[in-house]
């Protein structure tokens, strides 16, 4: 069903959605990034952040979200494309 990540090294625990939020569960890191269709993203940004919450707002014509955690050494992990149509609130 496609709920695989890939990473460098920080690990994504869980993804959810809440109306027009992302909530983000890792290990620690410092930027959590939801990226959209086109050059739409939103982001927060904090050190040690191991829970966030993204506001998606801006990504609300993207057919589809990727979501992507930076630690503070610069490595990543990022989850496939997640549509729309596939999330359940």
């Amino acid at each position: 069903s496609g709920h695989y990540y890939s990473s460098q090294g920080p690990n994504i625990k869980s993804i959810t959605w809440d109306q027009d939020q992302v909530i983000i569960e890792s290990s620690p890191v410092e930027r959590m990034i939801v990226q959209g269709y086109g050059s739409a993203t939103a982001s927060v940004a904090d050190k040690d952040l191991t829970k966030g919450k993204v506001n998606i707002k801006r990504l609300q014509n993207s057919p589809w979200m990727r979501v992507t955690i930076v630690d503070k050494d610069g490595k990543k992990a990022w989850s496939n494309p997640i549509f729309r149509d596939d999330i359940k609130s």
